[in-house]
């Protein structure tokens, strides 16, 4: 039997961060869009969710309030590796 689809779960979703992250089934894009960070992080290792509101945005959505108040989780975070 061919395959119709594959589910990924990489990311935020309703589960872990409250809201899934938009995607375009057409085109077949979605933007990633990290959890949450649950633990404290140091201010210069800190990643806000500013730096994914442009790949959100170009898939005719937006982040809600609420994330944009919290500290992502990058793992990996490849500009510290």
């Amino acid at each position: 039997m061919p395959a119709h689809g594959l589910l990924v779960r990489v990311g935020i979703d309703s589960a872990c961060g409250r809201w899934n992250a938009p995607s375009d089934f057409d085109s077949r894009s979605f933007a990633y869009v990290p959890i949450p960070e649950s633990k404290k992080q140091r201010s210069w290792l800190s990643t806000g969710y500013h730096e994914f509101t442009e790949s959100v945005r170009l898939l005719g959505s937006s982040l809600p309030v609420a994330l944009q108040r919290e500290p992502a989780h990058l793992d990996p975070d490849f500009r510290y590796l």
